[in-house]
């Protein structure tokens, strides 16, 4: 009886393919390695904060003044200079910021409905991830203390089924 796996190589034509990926991972535990790589960055992207070429992506319930008002605060807070503040439309506002050592920091906020803003953080292609976090995690602290009308407020603790 034919080997199952040379004659599937042999009737589709992959077995070049075959070889090289038989080189490729020796043993069993090289397909592992590649397994585990692939899991931590699906997790790595799976979280609620991702920095891609140095823009950081939310979105949150709230009024677009809201978050104008919390991006505002957290440029504030972080003790950086207000460069320009150009709304665009009625549904989109971008605000540029700067440090003292000259590093640009952009605030682009669109309204999507009457309750939901979408809004980045833009730190540069060589700007500093963590600064993008942290300016993320300011302007939550401040949309938390301002929730909509009607939505309730879920603890960390409640989401992650805690009890007390």
């Amino acid at each position: 009886m034919a080997n199952p796996r040379r004659s599937f190589a042999a009737r589709t034509g992959a077995w070049p393919a075959l070889l090289c990926l038989g080189l490729w991972l020796p043993g069993c535990a090289g397909g592992l390695e590649f397994a585990a790589v692939g899991a931590a960055a699906s997790a790595a992207q799976a979280g609620s904060t991702v920095v891609k070429r140095g823009k950081v992506n939310a979105a949150h319930l709230a009024t677009f003044q809201t978050v104008v008002a919390a991006a505002e605060q957290a440029i504030v807070d972080a003790g950086l200079s207000f460069e320009e503040r150009e709304r665009v439309h009625d549904y989109f506002v971008e605000i540029e910021a700067e440090d003292e050592r000259g590093a640009n920091y952009v605030f682009r906020i669109k309204r999507r409905t009457d309750r939901l803003v979408s809004y980045q953080i833009d730190v540069g292609w060589f700007g500093q991830d963590p600064i993008a976090r942290l300016l993320l995690r300011r302007m939550q602290v401040h949309l938390a203390r301002n929730p909509l009308p009607g939505i309730d407020v879920i603890s960390i603790d409640e989401l992650n089924g805690a009890s007390d």
